[in-house]
């Protein structure tokens, strides 16, 4: 059974995630003028393979419901731990993350 696509949880879990990761903790560098903590809305879309329009879009609460590739893709690029991931998947609207496409449980 499907859940429904929950955009404000989604927008409000991507604003958490890109506040609390730093660009060092991602293999980034840290470049001057950085007024807000944690990363810019262009790290966390080449962290996540999509457009940055695309990421302001799912964080904004007004873009389309994702895919389960492209959940997967942003779990990866986000360093999410296996519950932080099934929770996201749930936001979307998805049961939980297929096993395939999010890489080995450790």
């Amino acid at each position: 059974m499907e859940h429904a696509f929950d955009r404000s949880s989604l927008g409000a879990f991507l604003r958490t995630r890109r506040t609390a990761l730093q660009p060092e903790a991602v293999g980034l560098r840290r470049g001057p003028r950085r007024r807000a903590p944690g990363l810019r809305r262009e790290e966390m879309a080449e962290l996540c393979p999509m457009s940055a329009d695309y990421f302001a879009r799912l964080k904004r609460g007004d873009g389309p419901q994702p895919s389960e590739q492209r959940v997967a893709a942003i779990a990866r690029g986000l360093r999410l731990t296996p519950e932080e991931r099934n929770h996201l998947f749930l936001f979307v609207g998805y049961r939980t993350a297929p096993t395939a496409s999010c890489g080995p449980r450790t």
